[in-house]
């Protein structure tokens, strides 16, 4: 807005809705900004122009500061654009599909390897419509595992793909592919944060780790249910029944998804026709009542400045059912952290309609 030429008041720091990561103890206060378009070397019709952490002679004038939350400032409401006049939702079997004028539902296919699944055709159906292997298959590099898959039809999975039919998940109604024996890492088709690594999965407890492509480990096919333009229906991770959590104009994920890096967490949340979720996202879906807080530091979208010039990612936590009084917290149990883009920290993805 600021770039488009959105006018100053009186160069008074407003309210922002993002946190901040604040040394010395000073954590997760909101956080303010200013802009001035009289100032000729602070022009904020000006594409050039950026927030500013510093106010020293290199930087230029502060325009980003913490505050306390009780501190009094001004602040501007915003009304985003939407897509549809009601926000579209679709079965927990279903897909949605962009028509070029509206979202659209229809009923999901249920994945099939077509006797291409080992042993000999053999295949295991999930509970969210995916099939897949019934054995893994030997050790191989990324390349040759994914062109083995895809020729025989499939795909490799998505972590969260694995994560779901691991052999100690709770949720009802779902069969593992494996035991608690199941101790190989399986190929998964995420890129990691280093250059040609990517993250494998194990089907005993969901635990993850990176690998570079051209080492070897063994992997299973699957053969992938339908999925539509946007995330919802069996592309959710909660109960089959229902793994989308909708509140309004935002659709999340019930429960949380494997852990990987922030990177992987991108491309997986993007593959289903989503993207990660921020911290307002959550605020919004918790104070709504988002089910199965774990009290596990999740990834948001959200970067932020870290003590001596570090940088990374809020990460958001809560523990229950979520509800309308929930804050972000800095007490004896921090709901807001920060973490390298490199950690392995479970996720939720989400979608809205809105224009942002």
């Amino acid at each position: 807005a600021v770039h488009a030429g959105w006018t100053d008041n009186d160069n008074s720091y407003l309210w922002i809705d993002e946190p901040v990561y604040y040394y010395q103890g000073r954590s997760y206060y909101p956080i303010t900004g200013r802009w001035n378009t009289a100032n000729a070397n602070d022009a904020g019709f000006r594409q050039g122009w950026r927030w500013s952490p510093e106010g020293n002679t290199n930087q230029g004038r502060r325009t980003l500061e913490t505050q306390g939350e009780d501190n009094l400032f001004k602040f501007r409401c915003v009304w985003r654009d939407t897509v549809e006049t009601n926000f579209t939702n679709c079965g927990a079997n279903q897909i949605q599909t962009w028509d070029g004028s509206a979202y659209t539902c229809s009923n999901a296919t249920t994945g099939t390897s077509n006797g291409q699944a080992i042993p000999n055709g053999i295949q295991i159906v999930d509970a969210w419509g995916n099939a897949w292997d019934t054995f893994q298959r030997n050790a191989a590099t990324y390349a040759n595992a994914k062109t083995t898959c895809e020729t025989a039809g499939g795909r490799l999975p998505t972590a969260t793909e694995i994560y779901r039919v691991r052999a100690n998940q709770s949720l009802a109604g779902v069969s593992a592919i494996g035991d608690s024996t199941s101790t190989s890492y399986l190929w998964t088709m995420l890129p990691d944060t280093i250059d040609n690594t990517y993250v494998t999965l194990r089907v005993s407890d969901g635990a993850g780790s990176r690998l570079a492509a051209t080492s070897t480990t063994p992997f299973r096919c699957v053969w992938p249910t339908t999925k539509g333009d946007a995330f919802t229906g069996r592309s959710c991770y909660g109960d089959p029944t229902a793994p989308c959590f909708t509140t309004g104009r935002v659709r999340m994920d019930k429960n949380d998804r494997a852990a990987v890096s922030v990177v992987a967490a991108f491309h997986e949340c993007r593959f289903y026709g989503g993207r990660l979720a921020g911290t307002e996202d959550f605020m919004t879906a918790i104070h709504a009542g988002l089910p199965n807080g774990s009290q596990n530091d999740l990834w948001s979208s959200n970067t932020a400045n870290w003590y001596n010039d570090g940088r990374g990612y809020m990460t958001v936590r809560w523990n229950g059912t979520g509800t309308a009084a929930f804050t972000y917290q800095n007490n004896t149990y921090r709901t807001l952290n920060v973490y390298y883009g490199y950690s392995y920290l479970p996720f939720r993805c989400v979608f809205t309609d809105e224009i942002r």
